[in-house]
């Protein structure tokens, strides 16, 4: 859209004001002249048919000649102010001659005149007939409106400044507006609206306003400006919009109108939303305004582009991606292919300010399309890229793209922890003098997130707090959190909270801040917090009732989320749950453990009936019949009321069913199994979850899972324990070997299946100075060889008696002289006799003996063991029992090697601290002597056993002149095909991991110093690390990496002309072995040649034809 101002100096005329004229019996020229004035009137106020009307009408009136005449310059000046007549004046000069009209109608001639000569862009002409008219009314005000210069203008009102009239005020406020004198324009407009309120005339001030403010200001965006202009533009455009409901052909509306949609841009929906309900008016006055809002909507009548018409060899384009972007926004599946054709469009860098807004839309969709995979860092890199290159480009040009647009970016920026690049793009956008606009708020989000709290709180300085509102108080509080200043934080919150109390972050905020200062007086916010705070779930909505769940009021929580499930099963049904799991971890895990009485609002009763012999739960609800879903019954039905008057152990009959009420339940019960059929049978892939058919009370779940293993004969039943994805290694271990959990643990901690699924807890503690581990811990200790730098550590061990108890009986069980194990296994008998069993457990029995020389072996303290631990007692073995009520007594940090039954532990006590198993585990293990790393990684690839590796290990095995070593890592290189989420780096270890290898074998093939299967193990290596490379995902094709793989590990000037042949070959035969494209990859590599020589012939075919 072009910079021009649209201004309309080219009026008709003035308004008469007085009442409307009634007809006379027949036309004179005297008579006629206050019907001229009422024409006058209805042409200034863009009243053309009126005006029209009248003409109709006075045309059928008896006239005299003259006053027929008079009355063709009526019509005549109708048609000029429509643009429809510029020429045809002779008449008019011949009329002005008349000796029958007096000045003040031949002054009327005059000026109509002097208005075609205008609209003739004869000016000159204009203002010789002004000369020879008689300066009456007309002609003195069209020359004021229209010709007059400044200093006419000035002069006239200096000399005549207490006589100036209302129809005078009106004339010289548009001729100032005319020379650009708008500061004048806006007085003189202002008096005229003081003297005479007239919506027509207030209608020409806001124009004289818009005016002034688009000439001023068009080259500064909305959000830039100071507050007190924004202030006037808002309200412009509010008086624009309010005016043109009534007055829609008033063309000072309309020029406004065009002139706010330039100055402001796309920065206002409801100023955009009106251009184009009068986008042809608009087209007569801008053009460029209307192909601006065309351009803004993606206009196209004729053949309008639908997400199914966008193909992945399509080249993107603006209109293709304003369509990507709208189903983005409305998380419409967008396929994968056009997905990576998005990710993969480069920015557009010639021309940058005609292509700035398809940067825009590119780098915006790209965004939006990693909101859900913000751990897609090769893409998410690929932004920061394209950002580094579109920053600067859009501060050079800062009107092309609205700000509002740039904070919508920048939102979703955030959501990509690109906190950085948003304050950078929204720094040169600021107003001078800071106010808490929408980008204001957006910059200092940006600051807080990216850790700028010094200069945040410089910013916050600058602005005078009687403008601070709800959301820069919340950004103090957030401050004063960062500065653990709890006290400040909540004044803060409490400010917000005054401004806007619908927003539930200032509430989460405050409940957190509170727990820290008065915990016991956190439940009194509650009762503070409107519904209207939860109409909408956000993120910051759903921590909230998480918090108040965990730490406050579990019941609160459940009965708010449990409404929202009644109104949107669907969409509900994960929340409810992952909230009702979250609560039984927490704080007020007790409470969540006890049944709610208060029910959801408008739940009328929750039953348990017999329909047809099958029994079924119900929720009676007070809702209408259409929300009725599954579980959630309607009162207001046949059928719902029925059930809801329906007495225990009554019965009836509804249609051809026999309905009895058997049992009277709580409705959470009911909910909640609802809630879990339906995540069962659509999983949410932000709440995975499988269902187990298994009673909600502790102890009948886990005798359930007692009697699923029981059922089985032992072989199965270990079988069936061990691939059991759902159930925790501790209650496997359990019913694995009754009465034997060193056995037990020994069997699932050597199984693959077992391992695959088993996560180490990520804790509060990762150095504890003393901690308290179960025979779990000291089995994986001791299947590690950590007990070696454990006992170096500054770290005290602590075990409970009945750890140590079973750690010495299985001691003295497998080291007894007389120890023999029979059995059959596939219709086989073995046997293992005690050589067998002290040989094979030789390491694991040193290791242990260690371990409980280096231990401290504690009582269990004595007190009353609560309720929830006891119910569990039966279904754990005495270590793991001992151990949690010891952690639960003293609070000792807890070393747990199952993530998964963390949780349990946590809903004992939130007190609870477990220990980082990742960290800690990885500092024992790196230290420990070569020898004992290289069974541990043996230990992985045999068992995949959780533990750390090292890259710098990885290269070392890979560098090692031991066969065994390289086959170690090629083992551990297949197992974590791919370590990083950069390609870069995955090439980086591997090229490290081989090339040296690879030269090795290179000379090996001349000198024939070593045995050929070393040469044959690092080959396999090599193979696999480009099968790695192969696999990556990076956007590019496997061709692509490939190449990308082969320079690295020739980049390098000391390599002899042999070797690179050598490593070529080698490449060629793994591309052909898996089918790749070897004329492509020459290509790739041909590319090359020309910035960087690898010697002659060095192309995948020609070592591949050799």
């Amino acid at each position: 859209m072009n910079n021009e101002l649209r201004s309309s100096h080219y009026g008709s005329g003035d308004i008469v004001l007085g009442n409307k004229i009634t007809y006379p019996s027949e036309l004179t020229p005297e008579n006629l002249f206050p019907i001229a004035e009422d024409i006058f009137r209805k042409i200034r106020n863009s009243d053309i048919a009126t005006a029209k009307t009248i003409i109709d009408a006075i045309k059928k009136l008896p006239a005299t000649p003259v006053a027929r005449k008079f009355v063709d310059v009526l019509n005549t000046a109708i048609l000029a102010s429509e643009n429809a007549l510029t020429s045809g004046i002779d008449e008019l000069y011949t009329l002005a001659k008349e000796d029958d009209l007096s000045d003040k109608l031949r002054d009327v001639v005059f000026s109509v005149i002097m208005l075609i000569e205008f609209k003739n862009n004869n000016h000159e002409n204009a203002i010789a007939i002004y000369s020879q008219s008689p300066k009456k009314k007309y002609s003195h005000m069209f020359y004021l409106q229209c010709l007059a210069t400044e200093d006419e203008i000035n002069d006239f009102w200096n000399e005549n400044q207490p006589l100036v009239s209302v129809d005078e005020l009106y004339a010289i406020s548009i001729g100032a507006s005319r020379v650009k004198n708008q500061i004048s324009a806006k007085n003189f407009a202002t008096i005229l609206v003081e003297r005479a309120p007239t919506p027509i005339n207030s209608i020409l001030l806001n124009y004289i306003t818009v005016l002034e403010l688009a000439e001023k200001y068009h080259n500064i965006d909305l959000l830039s400006l100071d507050k007190d202009v924004y202030d006037q533009v808002i309200s412009c455009i509010n008086d624009t919009i309010t005016f043109l409901e009534a007055y829609p052909e008033n063309k000072w509306l309309l020029y406004s109108l065009s002139n706010l949609v330039m100055l402001v841009k796309a920065n206002h929906y409801q100023l955009i939303q009106t251009i184009a309900k009068y986008k042809d008016k608009i087209s007569a006055i801008n053009q460029s305004v209307t192909d601006f809002v065309d351009m803004l909507f993606s206009f196209d009548e004729t053949a309008p582009l639908t997400l199914r018409d966008i193909k992945e060899d399509d080249e993107l384009t603006s209109g293709s991606l304003i369509v990507l972007l709208e189903a983005a926004a409305k998380g419409t599946y967008i396929k994968e292919n056009i997905k990576q054709l998005i990710l993969n469009t480069d920015l557009k860098q010639d021309n940058y300010i005609k292509n700035l807004p398809f940067n825009y839309q590119l780098i915006s969709l790209k965004a939006k399309l990693l909101l859900n995979d913000s751990n897609d860092h090769i893409n998410k890199n690929r932004i920061k890229e394209d950002l580094a290159i579109f920053i600067p480009l859009a501060h050079k040009d800062k009107t092309s793209l609205s700000g509002n647009g740039l904070v919508n970016l920048c939102d979703d920026l955030l959501w990509l922890d690109l906190a950085k690049e948003s304050f950078d793009l929204l720094e040169p956008r600021l107003p001078e003098n800071l106010w808490p606009s929408r980008l204001v708020i957006a910059y200092f989000e940006s600051l807080i997130r990216a850790e700028k709290l010094t200069t945040l709180t410089e910013c916050l300085s600058r602005i005078d707090k009687t403008l601070w509102d709800h959301y820069t108080w919340l950004l103090q509080a957030r401050i004063d959190i960062a500065y653990n200043s709890w006290p400040q934080a909540i004044i803060a919150l409490e400010e917000a909270i005054k401004k806007n109390d619908d927003n539930s972050y200032p509430w989460l905020l405050l409940i957190r801040c509170t727990l820290k200062t008065a915990p016991a007086t956190a439940i009194t916010i509650l009762e503070r917090i409107p519904k209207t705070v939860f109409s909408s779930f956000d993120t910051h909505t759903l921590s909230l009732l998480r918090l108040i769940s965990n730490k406050v009021d579990p019941h609160f929580s459940e009965k708010i989320i449990s409404e929202k499930f009644i109104s949107s099963p669907q969409k509900f049904a994960s929340i409810l749950l992952q909230t009702h799991f979250s609560s039984l971890t927490g704080y007020q895990a007790k409470k969540a453990n006890e049944l709610n009485t208060q029910y959801p609002d408008k739940v009328i009763r929750a039953i348990k009936l017999i329909r047809n012999g099958v029994e079924e739960e119900k929720v009676i609800l007070d809702i209408t019949p259409d929300k009725e879903q599954g579980a959630l019954l309607s009162a207001h039905t046949e059928y719902g009321d029925l059930l809801a008057n329906l007495a225990i152990d009554e019965e009836d009959v509804y249609v051809m069913d026999r309905v009895k009420i058997i049992e009277e339940l709580n409705p959470y019960h009911v909910i909640f199994r609802y809630a879990l059929n339906i995540v069962s049978e659509k999983p949410d892939i932000n709440f995975p979850i499988k269902k187990i058919e298994v009673p909600s009370d502790p102890e009948l779940m886990f005798q359930k899972i007692k009697d699923e293993f029981s059922q089985y004969d032992h072989q199965s039943r270990e079988e069936h324990i061990i691939n059991c994805q759902n159930v925790p290694l501790y209650l496997k271990a359990n019913e694995l070997e009754k009465g034997k959990p060193v056995k037990s643990i020994l069997k699932l901690l050597t199984s693959q299946r077992v391992n695959k699924s088993l996560s180490l807890p990520e804790g509060e503690v990762d150095h504890p100075e003393q901690f308290i581990t179960d025979i779990h811990g000291i089995i994986y200790f001791a299947l590690t060889h950590s007990d070696i730098t454990l006992r170096k550590s500054r770290s005290k061990l602590i075990i409970t008696n009945e750890t140590k108890t079973c750690i010495d009986n299985w001691l003295t069980e497998v080291e007894n002289p007389s120890y023999l194990s029979i059995g059959v296994r596939d219709d086989h008998l073995f046997r293992i006799t005690a050589e067998d069993i002290q040989s094979s457990t030789a390491s694991i029995r040193d290791s242990l003996n260690n371990l409980l020389d280096y231990c401290e072996v504690h009582s269990v303290p004595v007190a009353d063991t609560p309720d929830t631990l006891l119910n569990v007692k039966e279904f754990l073995d005495a270590s793991v029992y001992s151990t949690m009520k010891y952690v639960l007594f003293t609070k000792t940090p807890y070393f747990i090697i199952d993530d998964s039954f963390s949780a349990l532990i946590k809903s004992l006590d939130s007190e609870i601290k477990i220990v980082n198993s990742i960290v800690f585990t990885s500092h024992l293990l790196e230290h420990l002597p070569l020898p004992i790393r290289l069974k541990n990684f043996q230990c992985h690839v045999e068992t995949y056993l959780p533990m750390y590796i090292s890259y710098k290990d990885c290269i070392a095995l890979a560098n090692s002149d031991d066969e065994q070593h390289v086959t170690l890592v090629t083992k551990i290189f297949q197992i974590h095909a791919n370590p990083f989420n950069n390609f870069n780096s995955l090439c980086s270890l591997f090229t490290h991991a081989v090339s040296l290898p690879l030269f090795s074998v290179y000379i090996n093939h001349y000198k024939k110093r070593r045995p050929l299967s070393l040469d044959n193990a690092i080959t396999v290596l090599f193979n696999t690390c480009c099968q790695g490379v192969v696999n990556a995902s990076d956007g590019r094709t496997a061709e692509e990496r490939l190449v990308t793989f082969t320079k690295l590990i020739v980049d390098d000037r000391i390599y002899p002309q042999g070797f690179i042949s050598f490593i070529f070959s080698i490449f060629s035969s793994f591309a052909q072995g898996h089918f790749l494209d070897i004329s492509y990859m020459n290509k790739l590599i041909n590319d090359v040649k020309t910035k960087k020589s690898l010697g002659a012939n060095s192309t995948m075919a020609n070592e591949a034809s050799n």
